[in-house]
Order: structure tokens, then C-alpha cells, then sequence
């Protein structure tokens, strides 16, 4: 309880993504999987291309039991995984053909 209470203080002072996605993250270790995406989605809302916000909702939706959607969100990281996994090759053959 402790841990929520000071995220809430954080949220509450304005702290952003992360803050919402810890939140996000102890909800649904405490079996409220509703209220993690709740915390998911304000987190994506702020910073909608956040990998741990989307994972973080993933988590959530399979809790729900929405295994359907948690599997399309992991897919969409997977494919943001390999899409940086590109362009940190890309620019490493770059920087080595300098």
C-alpha cells in the first residue's frame, strides 16, 4: 500500500508516463487488471509511443482475459523491436563505411 500511495502522490504532482505505468504494473499485480489498463492508457496518452506503456497495457488486457488484444499489442512491439533493431544496423554499417 505504501508503494501505491506514493505513486498516486506522484501522479498527483504531475510525474508522468512512467508514474502512470508503475501504477499500471502494481494494479495488476494486485488482481484490478480494469483499473492497470485505466493507468496503461493515461500513460499511452501522454507518451503514445512508449514501449513500456504498451506493454504495460498489454499485461492488463491479458489479465482481463482479452488474450486477443494483449496478442496484437505484443505483436506491434515485436514489430517496433525489430524495426530498432534495423536502424541501430543501419547506422553502425553507416558509421563503419565513414
Amino acid at each position: 500500500k505504501g508503494a501505491a500511495k506514493a505513486l498516486d502522490a506522484a501522479i498527483g504532482a504531475g510525474a508522468g508516463s512512467p508514474a502512470w505505468i508503475a501504477r499500471a504494473m502494481v494494479h495488476v499485480r494486485s488482481g484490478m487488471p480494469k483499473m492497470s489498463a485505466v493507468c496503461a492508457r493515461e500513460a499511452l496518452r501522454l507518451e503514445p509511443d512508449s514501449y513500456e506503456a504498451t506493454e504495460a497495457l498489454a499485461d492488463a488486457l491479458e489479465a482481463s482475459g482479452d488474450t486477443g488484444a494483449a496478442g496484437e499489442l505484443r505483436e506491434q512491439l515485436k514489430q517496433k523491436k525489430e524495426e530498432k533493431k534495423g536502424k541501430i544496423g543501419k547506422a553502425f554499417v553507416e558509421a563503419l563505411g565513414k
